[in-house]
């Protein structure tokens, strides 16, 4: 965990489909704060990540997601950033989350994160089996989200904005906290 300082990136990770690009813009809004998508700065720097995946593999991926995320992390301050939901996989990213910002895990339901992902059309990850692919993957996650995480939040029932509300109120407890 994090010793959280004052307009500290707040940095979202967890499984494909727990709503980590739909909240992080709504969380920022709430806060007053930037957002980054690690994602689109993935796609706009090296292409569809579907496409990158067929070509350059899952190691070739993962390493170049690891320095888009070093990237959009480095110096940011009062942002929200949401993750790849693979991004804790490197131990340098779990580092780096776990020194410069303040991390919060989304949790989900498998049956929503499917409704989500419209079943795991155009994700690599799912293409067979994805209710099988998408348990497992999160299980095996699940470890490595919680070391990092500041704040654990499942988003399986609520929206964006009561997710953002509820975020926004523990975020700012835990500033008062930290300054006293």
């Amino acid at each position: 965990m994090s010793s959280h300082t004052r307009g500290q990136p707040i940095a979202l990770v967890g499984p494909m489909g727990s709503g980590k690009s739909s909240l992080a813009p709504v969380l920022a809004a709430e806060l007053g704060y930037d957002h980054v998508d690690t994602d689109e700065l993935f796609a706009h720097q090296h292409g569809p990540i579907p496409e990158f995946f067929r070509v350059h593999g899952e190691p070739g991926f993962r390493d170049a997601e690891a320095q888009v995320v070093a990237e959009a992390l480095t110096g940011k301050q009062q942002t929200v950033i949401s993750l790849g939901g693979g991004a804790v996989l490197r131990d340098t990213t779990r580092d780096f989350l776990v020194e410069h910002c303040y991390v919060i895990y989304l949790q989900v339901s498998t049956r929503e994160a499917l409704r989500r992902l419209d079943d795991g059309q155009g994700r690599p990850m799912l293409e067979n089996n994805p209710a099988e692919t998408w348990e497992q993957i999160a299980t095996e996650r699940d470890r490595l989200y919680r070391s990092v995480a500041d704040q654990v939040v499942d988003t399986t029932a609520d929206s964006p904005r009561q997710l953002a509300g509820k975020i926004a109120r523990r975020y700012r407890r835990a500033e008062k906290t930290h300054d006293h």
